[in-house]
């Protein structure tokens, strides 16, 4: 009766026959709806689709989950790797959460699974925040599946599919109506991979484009899982931008495109798995005969690095490493704080086993490639072999550091101290260390770094600490205040004020005080003192900071960047918050 003969960890779209969008119409009326409510979300970078909380058919005992597990434990790796912050949501919090996504991420991720679970799971009012969510300045990467679910119309197994052809959980009549995508996702392609198999399939990139800039230059080629995953057909009157196209038979595989002030990628094959790497935290059967022909993970960064570049960004400069002909990137070293007074170690594991040089050394490379003026502190390389039960990380000895303009810095990055190496855009250092001593067979590498930086064309300010609660009587006088840092490169104007809001819901606001003369990079305390009027009520108070540029709020926000995770003195990796 059903013809949804599927792999549970497959990546596709299944074909619906008349006879199933017949039985949905009939039983969904008699569906208990989902009692289970949604969660508290804390925010991140990334937030991951997952919906494997779906509960078995009850009669069948068959999986309902839509998302392919194996891609999201790739997903999360990768997204580690590049230094994103990530947080798997539900079909619950879509649906049911009152909290507002775009507050708590830059970029919602669909991975490769079964796109009509996606649909029978999530709402129409679900379906209302992830557009919403896009259309007010978020991002939306699609991968598979993901792809087929943000699509106008599907084409699957020859048969087309659009809105309003079957009921989901909630009774309501749906279909492929998330509709970000203006045109038709056809797949599988079985001239690639017969639907449930899967294989490695080559993307052309044959032009230059604006969002892969930094990444290749055209013409190249990419080697990709394919796995049942579409190719797009846009419509005539959309303006979708096609990256990459299937050597196969020339049909885009990858495209890009804006909704409303949002962003979106979407992907046919799957950039996230490692075939020849188990560093994408998963094992597909098979992989050890495919040729990945190398990693599409820094491909995926640069699509990353494009759909959250709406939002500013703290600087974080590229460490790469010799790989013995050129210079692999293997993450980035941190400058994530903004001032010296908050410098702190930060590791960054590395994921690129570098190659010693003849001498017996290792080398590295730092680049400076955003918009910022860092300061780097420190910069030391911890080792540490898998089959030591100690788990110790021990540094190598730093030989050399030379920067491109002003040439040893040894002195500067050898401890965290007063000394710093300034680097701004285009800036380059090369790092000489002294390989382990038993050679590099099961050894891991961490980056353990400090410095700071500063915006070079943007103006902001951030509130470092404030004064505690106040106490106040009528009549009285007490003192409001606040640590402020400058992150810019220029002094504060004469126009920068300080303003404090009591937060008792009456929304006064206390002030100004000019922060006019701050300097770059450097911070200062501010107070203000508040004699209490007679109307005001006698009881403690708290208080809010915010800093204004005439009319612009010029307050820096930490959700600009995700929020801060703990740091190992010791050296053990933690997630890098640069992008």
């Amino acid at each position: 009766m059903l013809n949804m003969k599927k792999r549970l960890n497959g990546t596709n779209h299944i074909r619906f026959s008349t006879a199933f969008i017949t039985l949905f119409a009939l039983v969904c009326p008699y569906l208990t709806v989902c009692k289970d409510t949604a969660f508290a979300l804390d925010g991140a970078d990334v937030a991951i689709y997952n919906d494997s909380i779906a509960p078995p058919d009850p009669k069948t005992g068959e999986s309902r989950v839509g998302a392919w597990q194996d891609g999201i434990a790739a997903i999360r790796c990768m997204l580690t790797w590049m230094g994103l912050s990530h947080e798997e949501i539900t079909y619950l919090d879509l649906n049911d959460s009152t909290q507002d996504l775009s507050k708590l991420y830059k970029v919602l991720i669909f991975p490769g699974g079964w796109a009509p679970w996606y649909n029978y799971w999530i709402s129409l009012s679900g379906k209302d925040r992830i557009r919403s969510f896009v259309k007010n300045g978020g991002s939306y990467f699609g991968i598979c599946a993901g792809s087929f679910f943000a699509s106008d119309r599907i084409v699957s197994e020859g048969i087309p599919y659009d809105d309003y052809f079957v009921y989901n959980h909630y009774n309501e009549l749906t279909g492929y109506d998330l509709d970000l995508f203006s045109g038709t996702a056809t797949g599988p392609i079985d001239g690639i991979a017969p639907w449930p198999t899967y294989k490695m399939t080559k993307i052309n990139f044959p032009n230059d484009t604006e969002i892969l800039s930094s990444y290749k230059k055209a013409p190249f080629t990419e080697a990709m899982l394919y796995y049942g995953g579409p190719y797009f057909t846009s419509d005539s009157d959309a303006s979708v931008e096609a990256l990459g196209n299937y050597e196969y038979n020339g049909e885009p595989a990858l495209v890009a495109f804006t909704y409303g002030s949002g962003r979106v990628v979407l992907i046919g094959p799957h950039p996230e798995i490692e075939e020849d790497s188990d560093r994408d935290c998963v094992t597909i059967d098979g992989e050890d005969e495919m040729d990945d022909q190398g990693s599409d993970w820094e491909l995926a960064q640069h699509l990353f690095k494009w759909l959250t570049s709406g939002t500013p960004q703290p600087s974080c400069p590229e460490l790469h490493a010799w790989d013995g002909s050129a210079y692999q990137f293997v993450g980035s070293i941190f400058t994530r704080m903004h001032c010296p007074e908050a410098e702190r170690y930060q590791p960054q594991p590395i994921t690129f086993a570098p190659v010693p040089q003849v001498d017996g050394t290792l080398t590295f490379l730092i680049k400076e490639v955003d918009r910022e003026e860092s300061y780097i502190n420190s910069t030391q390389m911890h080792y540490r072999y898998q089959w030591d039960t100690s788990g110790r990380w021990l540094p190598l000895p730093l030989l050399s550091a030379i920067h491109n303009r002003t040439g040893d810095v040894i002195p500067a990055l050898g401890a965290k101290d007063n000394l710093r190496a300034f680097m701004e855009s285009g800036d380059e250092i090369m790092l000489r260390y002294l390989a382990p001593p038993y050679g590099l067979e099961g050894v891991e590498f961490t980056a353990v770094s400090s410095g700071y930086y500063i915006w070079t064309d943007e103006t902001w300010c951030k509130v470092l600490a404030k004064g505690p609660d106040v106490v106040v009587e009528p009549g009285a006088k007490v003192t409001l205040g606040a640590l402020i840092n400058n992150m810019g490169d220029e002094p504060m104007s004469k126009e920068t004020m300080i303003w404090f809001t009591l937060k008792d819901g009456s929304g006064t606001k206390l002030g100004p005080v000019s922060a006019a003369g701050l300097a770059p990079g450097s911070s200062q305390l501010y107070l203000f003192e508040w004699t209490v009027p007679g109307d005001v009520a006698a009881g403690a108070y708290s208080y809010q900071v915010s800093i204004l540029q005439g009319e612009s709020d010029i307050t820096w926000n930490d959700e600009y960047y995700g929020k801060p995770h703990p740091t190992d003195e010791a050296g053990e990796p933690t997630i890098n918050q640069c992008h």
